[in-house]
């Protein structure tokens, strides 16, 4: 549905291409239209297949989906304990929230109370000093003012999500663990919806994306990368489409061809926008052009410009620095370079009269021709050298003939 023709495409019909439908309308509008399809199929993959490593220019702006937080997940949903962005927790001092220093070490208490404990064999902790600690702990946690930016720094959730504190054998540890894990839960509820404090909002990722936990209305990870797709893909048609459209309406223009010729010169105006075509592809599946591409795909580019664009301005400043370097090493390899003057007279003499010798290069001799020629044997005229002599004295140069 996306590689239909578009209607100021169908509108600007070129002049050549209304001359060659008006001598068969039937045949030809199918061959058109063939091989307009084929155009715009092969722009459409080479810019969905190439959007992938294109991670220069920003994406065009489209209706944000929930994504899943890549940090640990307190039970199966909730990840509250994750690893942060940021690594750090507020600031002490406001409203009563803990400070990320103060969670991290009251993580590693409650860790360290975990690995050495003496359990019993169904992992239930026993009576003692270290069932007093761990008591001591979650008070300090019932205390104070929790964030998600500190519960994702410090990993404090993870740790209360085990089955050593939930299922503990002290009913005042399991409750009260399940009871700050719930709480949790619900701050991080209250932050996804919107409407918790300043303090409860997710962080932003490297890419500008919010951070958000999995929760029934997120699509599933597959279902994500599969919207992705048929964004890319849409993106891609739409643009394929408007440089297809402009391509075909510019090759009435192509160069070589003049505009009175445009309603005879059918075939090579078609050649003109197949070749354009190709080049394009080319141009936008190439890495160093993946800032164009993502400009083109954004719409931040007019297609009708892009194809009046020279092939070589797709190029990069070093390729067309090392595509100048070779024509000017072309061109002096072809410039008829001057011959030396490796011959000296002492004899000659100067047009302004000096005699202080001539230097000089032979042009033509006539002694290195054969003097015989044709099937009478004629015999020609000896006409001596051609010189190239310059004054050794003023630096005068002239050409000299008959020399011998």
């Amino acid at each position: 549905s996306h590689l239909g023709s578009s209607p100021a495409a169908e509108e600007a019909v070129p002049t050549w291409c209304a001359a060659m439908c008006s001598k068969s309308p039937s045949a030809t509008a199918i061959t058109v239209q063939e091989l307009r399809r084929q155009s715009l199929a092969f722009l459409a993959r080479c810019l969905a297949g190439a959007e992938g490593d294109a991670e220069v220019a920003p994406a065009a702006k489209r209706p944000r989906r929930p994504q899943a937080a890549d940090g640990g997940a307190v039970g199966s949903t909730c990840p509250v304990g994750g690893a942060g962005a940021d690594g750090e927790g507020p600031a002490a001092g406001q409203g009563g929230r803990a400070v990320g220093g103060t969670l991290h070490a009251l993580c590693a208490e409650l860790a360290s109370i975990r690995a050495g404990e003496p359990t019993a064999a169904d992992g239930r902790a026993g009576e003692g000093a270290p069932v007093g600690a761990a008591r001591a702990v979650l008070a300090r946690l019932e205390a104070c003012e929790v964030t998600l930016e500190g519960l994702r720094s410090s990993a404090l959730g993870r740790e209360l999500a085990r089955r050593f504190w939930q299922g503990n054998g002290d009913a005042s540890i399991a409750a009260r663990s399940r009871a700050l894990l719930a709480r949790w839960r619900a701050l991080l509820q209250d932050a996804r919806a919107g409407h918790g404090d300043g303090g409860c909002k997710p962080p932003r990722g490297l890419d500008g994306s919010t951070q958000t936990a999995s929760s029934p209305s997120a699509p599933p990870k597959g279902r994500e990368s599969a919207w992705e797709a048929a964004w890319v893909e849409t993106r891609a048609a739409w643009c394929a489409q408007a440089v297809e459209a402009a391509a075909w309406c510019g090759a009435e223009h192509s160069e070589g061809i003049a505009p009175r010729e445009a309603a005879t010169e059918v075939g090579q105006h078609l050649r003109a926008y197949k070749a354009k075509v190709r080049l394009l592809a080319a141009v936008m599946r190439r890495r160093e052009n993946a800032a164009l591409r993502q400009r083109a795909l954004a719409g931040l580019l007019d297609a009708g410009s892009l194809v009046k664009v020279d092939e070589e301005a797709f190029l990069s400043k070093e390729r067309r620095a090392e595509r100048q370097r070779h024509r000017e090493e072309g061109l002096r390899s072809i410039v008829v370079k001057e011959a030396p003057l490796e011959f000296y007279d002492d004899r000659l003499t100067c047009p302004r009269g000096c005699t202080a010798g001539v230097r000089y290069a032979v042009l033509r001799d006539s002694w290195a021709l054969p003097r015989c020629g044709g099937c009478m044997g004629h015999m020609r005229k000896d006409t001596g050298k051609l010189i190239l002599a310059e004054c050794a004295a003023c630096g005068e140069r002239w050409q000299q003939e008959g020399v011998v």
